[in-house]
């Protein structure tokens, strides 16, 4: 069995005893549910990290997100503690590329603008005739 210590001086707390100091949290965390929080919490952190790979590279810019542990403590009468933990992971946003619609007369969205008008394809008149080369430019020479 290790023991922990503590840059601290021991005191002693209402009963006379010496109070042990504070333990490490990252062994408490590794101890909350079986170690089911802390490879929750390292899944969650290894997704952030590849999201924000992704978008920094898509958006040539700076990206942001989260990553959030929180942990309720409830005590009870007997001496236990319920230790119940949540995270909460916020992916960086991606980018969108905006839509344009108009609304219509009646209140819906179109993706074309109803007051335009449509100009249709038709046949133009004249002379058909038949597709030729085009010789190049003659040189022009420097005098």
């Amino acid at each position: 069995m290790q023991t922990e210590t503590t840059s601290e001086p021991a005191t002693t707390v209402g009963d006379g005893k010496k109070e042990e100091g504070p333990r490490s949290f990252s062994r408490f965390l590794a101890t909350i549910s079986d170690g089911e929080a802390e490879a929750q919490l390292s899944s969650e952190l290894f997704d952030l990290g590849r999201k924000l790979a992704v978008e920094v590279k898509a958006q040539g810019r700076k990206v942001s997100g989260e990553l959030k542990l929180s942990i309720k403590l409830v005590a009870d009468t007997n001496g236990t503690v319920t230790v119940v933990y949540g995270i909460d992971a916020k992916q960086p946003k991606s980018l969108v590329t905006p839509a344009l619609f108009w609304l219509t007369r009646g209140g819906n969205l179109s993706a074309q603008d109803t007051r335009q008008l449509e100009l249709r394809p038709r046949e133009v008149p004249g002379p058909k005739r038949e597709p030729r080369d085009v010789p190049p430019p003659p040189e022009h020479r420097e005098v």
